[in-house]
């Protein structure tokens, strides 16, 4: 029986109207038409297009939520990076007033090693800091009277101030030898005798600086902002 189906089948005789393709009259007498090619493709491809819509929607969702993980991530990153230059930024302020309070950082010699704990710890702080918390650190600096003067208690040589904010600063006197200090605001800061040798100020803003006595020789890259 099976074999005799099959050949029935590869010889096309009469297969269509045991496959329900061939037109054929229902027992309650309504005629139904032969099914054409475009009949079996409707069957075939609507099917096929449900699961690709099915599938593009899968493949859609699961793009959209990487995406959401990928940025997700990025702003954990960014705050745990946040997180850590705040404390950094604490930790350097606290450490610092403890030097003064406590181990007389003032009052210690020039080349004491209390000061050069000092310098270390501003340098590397400062590296690791954007560029608003930078500001703060170097007011705290300012105000402490640590940075300023002909022989600072801090100097800021090699220092990296990029993109700092220091309008108005008092930095009469402080050591920025070999700084970087590209793109700084240095709008109205006093820096009157400080020591800016090999200093990068490229495209700082020293519009109303006060550059008196300033040492400005040797390989310096200057951009006044007006």
């Amino acid at each position: 029986m099976i074999w005799a189906s099959y050949l029935r089948f590869i010889s096309g005789y009469g297969w269509t109207d045991w496959t329900g393709f061939g037109e054929y009259t229902s027992p309650t007498g309504k005629f139904y038409r032969a099914k054409t090619l475009w009949d079996l493709m409707e069957l075939l491809l609507i099917p096929l297009a449900l699961t690709t819509i099915a599938l593009w929607f899968n493949w859609n969702e699961k793009r959209s939520q990487l995406r959401r993980d990928e940025k997700r991530a990025q702003v954990e990153r960014e705050n745990a990076n946040d997180r850590l230059q705040e404390v950094a930024l604490q930790s350097c302020v606290e450490k610092i007033t403890e030097l003064l309070l406590d181990k007389h950082l003032r009052s210690s010699a020039p080349d004491g090693e209390i000061r050069t704990v000092a310098r270390t710890l501003t340098i590397v702080t400062l590296r690791n800091l954007d560029k608003n918390r930078k500001s703060l650190l170097l007011r705290f600096l300012m105000e402490a009277g640590l940075i300023q003067g002909g022989t600072p208690i801090i100097s800021l040589r090699g220092a990296d101030l990029r993109q700092v904010n220091l309008r108005d600063f008092d930095l009469r006197g402080a050591h920025l030898i070999n700084a970087d200090l590209r793109k700084a605001d240095l709008m109205d800061a006093d820096l009157s005798n400080a020591q800016l040798l090999g200093a990068d100020l490229t495209g700082a803003n020293l519009l109303g600086a006060k550059l008196s006595g300033a040492l400005l020789e040797g390989r310096i890259k200057l951009v006044l902002l007006c």
